[in-house]
């Protein structure tokens, strides 16, 4: 499964490199921020199962670059989870609102990341269902 992991924090992009590039299943790709992120997207010779964007990032937000993910037609049903200190419901929201398909407000356990990762992976933008019955893209971490 390849994964492009978009946040302008070295230390953090190093932090997912390190939790998830131990899985043999896994193949990583790291950008620094949504500018890079779109340029590798747009490439027709890179083809992503699963994103993971940092929301607050100095250059653009996450949330611009997964509103220009669901607008493209070749991206569209492209898998994302966001990441993100901020827990106001509000930008919770308005995050599920633009089609994120899972929310993880940092610090995560890296488990419940991997976890979700392989999740996303194999049920490819299907709405996510907690034990509750609830489809939030919420997660508790």
């Amino acid at each position: 499964m390849n994964i492009l992991i978009v946040d302008d924090d070295e230390g953090f992009r190093d932090l997912l490199n390190e939790a998830l590039g131990n899985d043999p299943l896994l193949a990583l790709t790291l950008a620094s921020s949504p500018h890079e992120a779109w340029w590798l997207l747009s490439d027709p010779a890179n083809r992503f199962d699963l994103a993971i964007i940092d929301i607050k990032m100095r250059e653009a937000t996450g949330l611009a670059l997964l509103k220009r993910i669901r607008e493209c037609q070749r991206q569209r049903h492209l898998p994302v989870i966001m990441c993100s200190g901020t827990n106001d419901r509000e930008t919770i929201l308005h995050t599920g609102q633009l089609g994120a398909n899972y929310y993880l407000i940092k610090p995560f356990k890296m488990e419940t990341l991997l976890n979700k990762v392989h999740e996303l992976g194999l049920r490819r933008r299907a709405p996510l269902i907690h034990q509750n019955g609830s489809t939030s893209p919420v997660a508790a971490a």
